[in-house]
């Protein structure tokens, strides 16, 4: 949905009258680019107005992302100034994101507060965004590749939110650890899931394991109670391809073990499966696919490990 063009050029307007004693202060403060060109505070100052002329009848931002962008942050004058302008843009653009970037969601499967978080995850910085390009959507206000990537170098200049990230990171389990006690694997999901929500930043495998947390609790609670006589949530596995980790939810088939292949889609059970994949959703795709086909395939069309299988571990279905 395009951006109203008066919130573009006041938000505009606003930042120019906080650079404005910035640039007066040091106007031939050298600005570089990484396209080549270089210019001075003064001259910064110009290429940002045009900037936002040319983003407000567009009713969008992105004319002042792909300049944001091609700073040479390292050296730029007024790097504080330039954070806040991006938070302010992310915050602008953030009033426009739909839900599952627009994609359906299957209906009794997740709780209503599941998926408001399912949604605001997705709204997170990817943290290596910059190493896989040709995954962002850069089809949609808040998606552009410019926007993703600007948001990956904010979330990177906060030393707080770098620790939580990397403290997600580290929270997980690996091929080279012990075997976990099935109760483990939500208390992994938490305490990702709490560094994930402080970073407001993170990688597949902390958007695996982070986002798919309360439906790990929700499992794991279930266990204790009577199972529902038809279960909607019947079974989770979190899975890995190469360099990829993901939430499976529904899939048909047997039990598969921790560092296991899983068998081949054809035998999932088609259209009941589901994926809810939120790196995807941080770069501007459906969070949560449907299928076997969909625009998430080509990752469930290759050998895929286990990390996770709630059929396992016997969890009943909730």
């Amino acid at each position: 949905m395009p951006l109203n063009a008066v919130d573009i050029t006041n938000l505009g307007n606003a930042h120019a009258a906080t650079l404005g004693p910035l640039v007066a202060a040091a106007p031939n403060a050298p600005v570089a680019y990484n396209s080549g060109a270089a210019t001075t505070a003064t001259g910064f100052a110009a290429d940002l107005a045009n900037a936002f002329a040319a983003a407000a009848p567009a009713q969008s931002t992105v004319a002042v992302d792909t300049l944001i962008r091609d700073i040479t942050k390292p050296s730029f004058p007024f790097r504080p100034w330039l954070l806040t302008l991006i938070d302010a843009l992310d915050a602008l653009n953030a009033t426009q994101v739909p839900v599952n970037n627009g994609l359906p969601i299957p209906a009794n499967i997740f709780k209503p507060a599941e998926l408001a978080s399912f949604a605001d995850i997705a709204l997170f910085a990817c943290g290596d965004a910059a190493s896989f390009p040709g995954n962002i959507a850069d089809d949609q206000d808040y998606y552009y590749e410019s926007q993703v990537i600007n948001r990956a170098y904010r979330a990177h200049t906060d030393s707080r939110r770098n620790e939580q990230d990397l403290a997600a990171q580290r929270s997980g389990p690996s091929e080279l650890s012990p075997p976990h006690a099935p109760e483990a694997f939500a208390d992994i999901g938490r305490s990702i899931r709490t560094s994930l929500l402080a970073a407001r930043m993170g990688v597949c495998f902390t958007f695996a394991w982070g986002g798919v947390a309360p439906l790990l609790d929700r499992m794991h609670r279930g266990q204790s109670g009577t199972a529902a006589a038809a279960p909607t949530l019947n079974r989770l596995e979190i899975v890995a391809v190469r360099n990829h980790v993901f939430v499976l939810i529904n899939r048909a088939g047997p039990a598969v073990a921790p560092g296991q292949v899983l068998p081949a889609p054809a035998g999932w059970g088609g259209a009941a499966v589901i994926t809810l994949d939120l790196w995807l959703g941080s770069l501007g795709h459906g969070y949560v696919f449907t299928g076997i086909n969909g625009p998430n395939m080509n990752f469930l069309h290759r050998t895929l490990k286990s990390h996770f299988d709630s059929a396992h571990h016997n969890w009943r279905g909730v």
